[in-house]
């Protein structure tokens, strides 16, 4: 009776332990990722197929470059808009990176998936952001010096695209930096501080003054300080020049006068136009129309001091 009751315990047990499914065996690669080392970044998925497992490791390797540029990002640029934009950069280069020589250093089968780990050596990467870097800033430096005698408006243009350009170059020469802790970024950042150097040269060294206040068109010159600083006289054609064609609306109320201003600004070289942007301004005076208008060419200097030249004229 004893033997009857062990046989119908022991039998349900062992069946049990044959039958149950058996928890996939996890490899040490998968459960401790690599991220990276001295000579390569790693990147470890479990996917349905293989070639997803791939796919998604080989993302995960641009997630690993990521956390290990940012601490040096955050270390090495003090402007804080810009150094958000570098991030931002960083990112979409990451996510859009063809990386180089990535190939597949483990897989195993795991129950109905499977599991990759793959890996991109430093070496190649540092190579393709390097190269990268020196198309780029070969290109800046052969505009800024085929440019040096152009017109103002024309290295302006050239000057603020570059300006623009900072955060890819700092976002590149950091995951250089990352990718190769020797490699010499110093060019890069010298390049950074001439763009902007000569940049705020331009957009800071610039006035406005009403040469005419006369109907529809005033025409407004706003390069008196620079003109002093390079010694170009107003007449000169190598300046170029800024209309501002303004459709104005006026109104006289609560004994103030109102003005309502459409303005779109034409630069211009050699009578052609090179840039063009539209503004609208609204200013009040207690002394006239004339004033009042006035004040939205002062509003008008504000903008370019504060946005630059650039972006306010639609360059």
């Amino acid at each position: 009776m004893h033997f009857r009751l062990l046989f119908l315990i022991l039998v349900p047990l062992w069946m049990t332990a044959c039958f149950a499914p058996k928890t996939p065996e996890v490899p040490v690669w998968v459960a401790e990722a690599p991220i990276a080392d001295d000579a390569a970044f790693y990147g470890v998925s479990v996917a349905a197929t293989y070639d997803e497992a791939v796919a998604s490791a080989t993302t995960n390797i641009g997630a690993h470059v990521f956390a290990s540029a940012e601490p040096r990002l955050q270390t090495g640029e003090g402007d804080e808009a810009l150094r958000r934009r570098i991030v931002s950069q960083m990112k979409t280069l990451l996510r859009d990176a063809d990386f180089p020589d990535v190939t597949v250093k483990e897989h195993a089968a795991m129950d109905e998936k499977t599991a990759v780990m793959v890996q991109m050596p430093r070496k190649g990467y540092a190579a393709q952001l390097a190269s990268r870097l020196r198309t780029q800033s070969d290109a800046i430096e052969n505009a800024f010096a085929s440019s040096a005698n152009a017109p103002l408006f024309f290295r302006l243009g050239i000057r603020g695209k570059a300006y623009e350009e900072r955060a890819l170059l700092l976002a590149e020469s950091v995951l250089l930096s990352t990718a190769d802790p020797a490699a010499d970024t110093a060019g890069i950042h010298a390049l950074v501080r001439t763009i902007a150097s000569d940049y705020n040269t331009l957009k800071f060294g610039t006035d406005i003054g009403i040469i005419s206040d006369a109907g529809a068109i005033v025409y407004v010159d706003t390069m008196k300080k620079a003109f002093r600083a390079e010694g170009i006289g107003t007449a000169g054609s190598a300046a170029g020049t800024l209309l501002l064609y303004a459709d104005s609306q006026q109104e006289h109320s609560g004994g103030s006068y109102h003005v309502k201003t459409r303005l779109r600004l034409v630069s211009t070289v050699d009578g052609k136009p090179v840039a063009q942007s539209e503004r609208y301004l609204a200013a009040r005076s207690d002394e006239g129309y004339s004033d009042a208008r006035e004040q939205t060419a002062e509003a008008l200097a504000r903008i370019i001091k504060e946005e630059g030249l650039f972006h306010t004229l639609g360059f």
